[in-house]
């Protein structure tokens, strides 16, 4: 049995580009410890949408640090909560500097 396909369309995005300066660590956004930037591609387009810092060895020792910092607590924390609290996160956009 043979089946077709209508290719779906790409889509157009009609928002302004993607820029963060900042990388978002420990619950707050902070100045990477480099200046190298990476574009972000839009998977539907393959068009360069943004741009966002590129973190580095101690970027990411310092994220490592902060959600070592944090587990304790968390992991302490009834699953409904923890369920709730990232349900509230998806919901929530957000601010960008």
């Amino acid at each position: 049995m043979a089946t077709t396909s209508t290719p779906t369309p790409a889509l157009s995005h009609d928002q302004q580009p993607i820029v963060r300066d900042q990388l978002f660590i420990g619950g707050e956004w902070v100045a990477p410890a480099g200046e190298g930037a990476i574009e972000v591609i839009d998977s539907t387009t393959e068009q360069v949408m943004g741009q966002i810092p590129e973190g580095t060895p101690e970027d990411v020792d310092r994220a490592v640090a902060a959600a070592r910092a944090g587990f304790e607590v968390w992991s302490q924390t009834p699953l409904a909560e923890r369920a709730a609290a990232c349900a509230a996160l998806s919901k929530t956009k957000l601010e960008v500097r």
